[in-house]
């Protein structure tokens, strides 16, 4: 479902892809190789998401974005199942895993990895090639090579 908000609509390049049962409202652009999977939702209503190039939004992800602080996902990121993503900022390669949730002002760096169920509180900062775990999120260790290298095959699956 493809939902305009007054003027706001979304904005899918021709090769994203949208799922049947995905749901796009108000300011959402969707960038090339970008893909939105089944009960998905992605929610510009309040404010703008940006899905960049490459990235995949799992099944029964939730994105939303606010006036206060729109959501930005890089190039190359996999959001997993049932993620949340509201109003944060997560940069190229990262993986945000299944159940995970970054809330408002939160940034994610690089290849960074938020690991199953943590939570990265408003306003945190996981910084670029790190693992965190738990709620709040703390950071565990450095993302390995084998992982960077497994997040780009996720992505190009």
């Amino acid at each position: 479902m493809i939902l305009a908000v007054g003027e706001k609509e979304p904005r899918i390049a021709p090769g994203a892809f949208v799922a049947t049962s995905a749901v796009l409202i108000g300011e959402v652009t969707l960038e090339d190789g970008a893909s939105v999977w089944y009960q998905a939702v992605l929610d510009g209503g309040q404010g703008p998401v940006w899905i960049g190039p490459r990235t995949n939004v799992q099944d029964g992800a939730v994105l939303t974005g606010s006036a206060e602080a729109p959501l930005t996902v890089g190039a190359g990121v996999s959001v997993g199942h049932a993620a949340i993503l509201s109003g944060c900022r997560v940069e190229e390669g990262a993986l945000i895993a299944i159940r995970a949730a970054v809330l408002e002002g939160a940034t994610v760096g690089a290849g960074a990895i938020v690991g199953a169920g943590a939570v990265v509180p408003p306003g945190g900062d996981v910084p670029p090639r790190t693992l965190v775990l738990g709620n709040p999120a703390a950071p565990r260790r450095a993302v390995t090579e084998e992982e960077v290298a497994e997040n780009r095959r996720r992505v190009e699956r």
